[in-house]
């Protein structure tokens, strides 16, 4: 599935003019947050509800238009790209409603579906609201029905290493995808998705008969039809800053680190009382167990204590080393935390707000992946957890 990585590539390598809004447009109210243009064009303006947020001729290396505090409304977020002062193209994205359905979509090679024992059907499968929009915040789970002529073989939820070959799968962002292979049977095959709450989908495949002589065809693997042609001249190009080494990452532990939320997290060390615990909050560390002075320690931002992705937070152990993670007491634990960490039993008094340490141990080079805040709803004003880790001694 095409996720925000290849509309920003695509806007980046495609000759011909492109622009892409990082990102969805369902927020809470008063939320302000930046957001992220990618265009190969020269300049950006930023709209919301047609009124003017600002323009921006100063990408960052190229191609990132960033615009500060905008200010969420419900209703639709545009894009003007411009070479030369001329309008090039534009995108727009609109608030979704509440989810009111599912939708499936098949998708095929191009000469359909063939019951050849091996052919794959992918079905997009999508939340929906009643004007047909994708909801980009949905996730929870969907069950399957397959009668007919095929093999299911269903999808996968990044970092669940159960959820392939099942009948049911989350949605992840208000979109997952499913496959079905045929078999040598031609014939018509029903799918039916439900999800508590909202409405069904049917679909219907149709595969088709695939001629085999002693087990033997002289039928060709189908393909798209390649059809090569002079690619135009990019439409401009973007004047590039002289690379500056940056500063590296530092952290003896957490290596090659990512955070793939809507805020910021950050690196830090020497963890002792009154060092800050969030990104985007005031709120100082005060009576910590004696074992977490002096970790290394990750500040997350807040603001994504209801935010949920796979692999939300990930590193790799650059030492074998202790890890720990403080998560708030009125939140549900979310499945990543259950499976692989200990309660120690202490609590950390973040703001008035009880935050058990959890502990695990992890080998040097061993891949770390957490999920978000809580793999369902989270109470409006809990608190994001964060992240602490201390070498191993023996």
């Amino acid at each position: 599935m095409p996720k925000e990585a290849f509309y920003a590539l695509k806007a980046m390598w495609r000759p011909e003019p492109q622009v892409h809004i990082v990102g969805h447009w369902n927020y809470t109210p008063e939320t302000k947050k930046t957001i992220y243009v990618i265009s190969n064009c020269a300049s950006v303006k930023l709209y919301v509800n047609d009124k003017l947020i600002g323009t921006n001729n100063a990408p960052e290396n190229g191609y990132v238009f960033k615009f500060d505090q905008v200010a969420w409304e419900t209703g639709e977020i545009k894009a003007e790209a411009f070479i030369d002062s001329e309008l090039k193209t534009t995108q727009t994205k609109e608030t979704a409603g509440e989810p009111e359905a599912l939708k499936l979509t098949p998708i095929t090679g191009p000469k359909g579906w063939l019951a050849d024992g091996s052919d794959i059907a992918l079905i997009d499968i999508e939340v929906v609201d009643a004007q047909g929009r994708r909801c980009p915040l949905a996730k929870g789970r969907v069950d399957f029905t397959i009668s007919g002529p095929a093999i299911w073989r269903g999808g996968y939820n990044s970092g669940n290493p159960n959820s392939t070959n099942n009948l049911y799968l989350d949605i992840e962002a208000g979109i997952n995808r499913v496959a079905v292979r045929s078999t040598l049977e031609a014939g018509n095959v029903t799918i039916t998705a439900t999800k508590a709450g909202i409405l069904d989908a049917n679909l219907e495949l149709n595969s088709m008969a695939f001629e085999i002589k002693n087990g033997l065809t002289t039928m060709l693997p189908q393909v798209y039809e390649n059809v090569l042609s002079k690619e135009p001249l990019p439409a401009h190009t973007p004047e590039m800053p002289k690379y500056v080494p940056g500063i590296k990452n530092r952290s003896e532990l957490f290596k090659k680190f990512s955070y793939t939320g809507d805020g910021k997290a950050m690196l830090r060390t020497n963890m002792h009382w009154g060092k800050k615990a969030y990104t985007d909050l005031e709120y100082n560390y005060t009576v910590l167990p004696k074992f977490l002075n002096g970790a290394e320690y990750v500040r997350t931002p807040n603001s994504d204590n209801r935010y949920w992705a796979r692999d939300q937070l990930q590193f790799i152990a650059g030492k074998k080393m202790h890890i720990y993670v403080l998560h708030d007491d009125t939140v549900s634990r979310p499945e990543f935390l259950l499976q692989d960490y200990n309660d120690t039993g202490d609590n950390v008094n973040m703001a008035g707000v009880s935050m058990s340490v959890f502990h695990r141990l992890a080998e040097e080079g061993e891949s770390i992946i957490m999920a978000g805040n809580s793999d369902g709803d989270a109470p409006e004003n809990c608190r994001m957890y964060t992240v602490m880790a201390k070498k191993f001694k023996k």
